[in-house]
């Protein structure tokens, strides 16, 4: 598992993902309480059910609130051949930059 800064996913969300995604894995309520643009929200308890929709991408940039949950979905992801890469700090990070 790799990580990359909120900064760094700022500047690829800007620049375009290519065949990469942002996976927001908190639950629904708070994903609608604010998200990174262009998220998608699988819950971290949908990781294994929702495998095949996720491995259609090269790599997945996953986020949670803080780091923890997302760390976890990594190693998860990681399991089932998915190029995961954790977002350090999370959501609250990334509301200190946007």
């Amino acid at each position: 598992m790799s990580d990359i800064t909120v900064l760094e996913l700022k500047y690829n969300i800007e620049n375009g993902l290519g065949n990469a995604a942002v996976i927001d894995v908190r639950g629904g309520g708070d994903y609608k309480k604010g998200h990174i643009p262009g998220a998608i929200n699988i819950p971290i308890d949908e990781i294994v059910s929702r495998i095949t929709e996720i491995s259609e991408f090269g790599v997945v940039y996953v986020h949670c609130g803080a780091g923890t949950r997302s760390k976890r979905a990594c190693g998860i992801l990681g399991e089932y051949g998915v190029k995961a890469v954790n977002v350090v700090g999370g959501y609250r990070a990334w509301e200190s930059v946007k």
